[in-house]
């Protein structure tokens, strides 16, 4: 089962943040997809813009795969945004899991 349909069942919402030419901004369990530049440099400008304006509409941000990972943990300053991102937020020591009301998926 993929993430985004694991959420969804467990009863959270869920948004996509991708490149405009990424295929799965079609899938029925995105809520919201939020389309951005296929340039790698812009996609992480623009994603780290968005996070920062919308940092109180979502509870956690799953990062799609390694580079975006890398990205967020090292540019992140916000401590409080940071510890949404996963997996990054599951080194804080007094992590509580809570059913989150919105999670964007970056990919």
């Amino acid at each position: 089962m993929e993430m985004p349909a694991l959420l969804t069942g467990s009863g959270c919402t869920v948004d996509l943040f991708s490149t405009e030419t990424n295929q799965t901004h079609e899938n029925k369990y995105y809520r919201n997809s939020i389309k951005a530049s296929s340039e790698q440099h812009e996609f992480f400008a623009q994603l780290l813009m968005f996070m920062g304006d919308h940092n109180q509409e979502y509870q956690w941000i799953i990062p799609g795969d390694s580079e975006i990972n890398n990205l967020l943990n090292h540019s992140i300053e916000s401590e409080e945004l940071l510890y949404k991102i996963m997996p990054a937020s599951i080194y804080k020591t007094a992590y509580q899991w809570s059913q989150p009301e919105r999670i964007i998926k970056a990919a």
